[in-house]
């Protein structure tokens, strides 16, 4: 789901129902204001446009060499979903009922 693809994930999301999304890739080091607001409104455009809170997933691949990196980087992508505007529902299924 990583920029500058958002796009074309959503178009592959909505024409493939066995197709899932992670959002491990957004940012390569931390959610600035700049980043955190863009990609708030790309997410929510792609929950709105091919029912992404059924599939989107709560990855958490991205390669880092260094712990704390990976650590203050997740954890920054839990607060990310959780301040998005949308029910609680959609964030269970984005942190892990679409994975299950």
């Amino acid at each position: 789901m990583g920029n500058p693809w958002i796009n074309d994930a959503m178009v592959i999301l909505n024409r493939n129902k066995n197709v899932y999304a992670d959002i491990s890739g957004l940012v390569p080091r931390t959610f600035d204001s700049y980043w955190k607001k863009y990609y708030e409104d790309e997410i929510i455009k792609v929950l709105k446009w091919c029912s992404g809170e059924n599939k989107l997933i709560f990855g958490t691949d991205w390669p880092f060499w260094e712990e704390s990196m990976y650590l203050n980087l997740t954890k920054e992508y839990v607060r990310f979903v959780n301040n998005l505007k949308i029910s609680k529902e959609d964030k269970e299924k984005i942190f892990f009922l679409n994975a299950k």
